[in-house]
Order: structure tokens, then C-alpha cells, then sequence
């Protein structure tokens, strides 16, 4: 069993029982990690608005992928919560390879889309969809979970996720300023 093969069951939105997320625990962790590769790339790649601070890409990977974790691990912990209100799930069966497997495959896809310089438009309804996806590989798996339940633990995951990677993001940005490791264009201080 691997991770490629749920993950692509996800992505056209078929149930799965937790049995098929029985993969080794290393696959997820891959996973993630690749998806916070792809997510640093991205950023490195993408131009910058006029003014706005430069970032040395070693920091902005590194940092990224230390959102993507830290963002992973909140959004399980959430989920964790979440589906056992009102006894829908009773705490059987790998919940972190259920959601590394709902993201990596429609995740990958987005980050390589937008890599590849694919307009908005494109890319964030992928993103959107994967909402969905998340939201049916719980309900498939839980069936005391609904989609619309599970999609709600999904944003509210992801919610907590997006605030936690903004406290990271501010202070490592904060941390290099004051080492002086940041560039600033010329004319944008003042």
C-alpha cells in the first residue's frame, strides 16, 4: 500500500474505509514535506510586488516548509476534536495519512499548475476543490461524519492553521530584519 493510490481515489471523490490510509507513516511525512518544498519554490519564484522586502530563499523554504508541518499537525489536531463531538468518530484509524493523502495528490497538482505560471482562475478552484476532497475522505471514512461536518473541521483546521503560519511567518520575518538579513528595494523605506 502507499499513499499515491488513495490520493488519487480522493481526488475523483471516491469513499474510502481508514483501512486503505494503512500505509507507512514515512509516505505522509514525504508528503508533507514535499508540499512544503513545492509551497517555498513558489514563493521564491513568484515576483515580488514593488517594494515589498526580499527574503533569502533558503529562509523562505525553510520557512515554508516549517509552516506547511506546523499548518498539518494544527489542522489533525483540529479534525482530532472536531469529529469526535457527539461521538461521530471514536478515534479508530490513522486520521494523519486519511488527510495527508486527501492533500498530496490535489495539492502537488495546484503547486506544479501555478509553478508552471497557470492563471488564478485555474489555480483556485483546485484549491477550493480540495476542500471538498478533504471533506469527503473524512465523511467516507467516518460515517457519522457528514460532508458538509467534515468540511466545516476542514476550514476551521485550516483557519487555525493560516494564523499559526502568520505568527511564523511575522516572527522569523521580524528575527531576520533585525539580523539584517532582509533586503530592501531602494526608495521602498520611505
Amino acid at each position: 500500500m502507499n499513499i499515491f493510490v488513495p490520493s488519487a481515489k480522493l481526488v475523483v471523490l471516491k469513499e474510502l474505509p481508514f483501512s486503505d490510509y494503512a500505509f507507512p507513516r514515512w509516505q505522509s511525512n514525504a508528503a508533507i514535506l514535499l508540499l512544503g518544498i513545492l509551497s517555498g519554490v513558489l514563493q521564491v519564484l513568484m515576483p515580488l510586488r514593488p517594494g515589498a522586502p526580499m527574503f533569502p530563499s533558503w529562509y523562505v523554504i525553510g520557512s515554508s516548509i516549517l509552516i506547511m508541518w506546523a499548518g498539518y499537525l494544527v489542522v489533525v489536531r483540529v479534525l482530532r476534536g472536531w469529529l469526535k463531538r457527539g461521538d461521530r468518530w471514536d478515534g479508530e484509524g490513522d486520521l494523519f495519512n486519511l488527510v495527508a493523502a486527501a492533500w498530496f495528490l490535489i495539492h502537488t497538482i495546484s503547486f506544479l499548475l501555478a509553478l508552471s505560471g497557470a492563471q488564478p482562475y485555474i489555480v483556485t478552484p483546485l484549491w477550493i476543490y480540495s476542500l471538498w476532497v478533504a471533506g469527503n475522505a473524512l465523511s467516507g471514512a467516518i460515517p457519522k461524519a457528514s460532508l458538509g461536518y467534515s468540511i466545516v473541521g476542514i476550514l476551521l483546521g485550516t483557519l487555525a492553521s493560516v494564523l499559526l503560519g502568520a505568527l511564523i511567518g511575522g516572527v522569523g520575518g521580524a528575527l531576520l530584519a533585525i539580523l539584517g538579513l532582509v533586503q530592501v528595494p531602494h526608495g521602498a523605506a520611505g
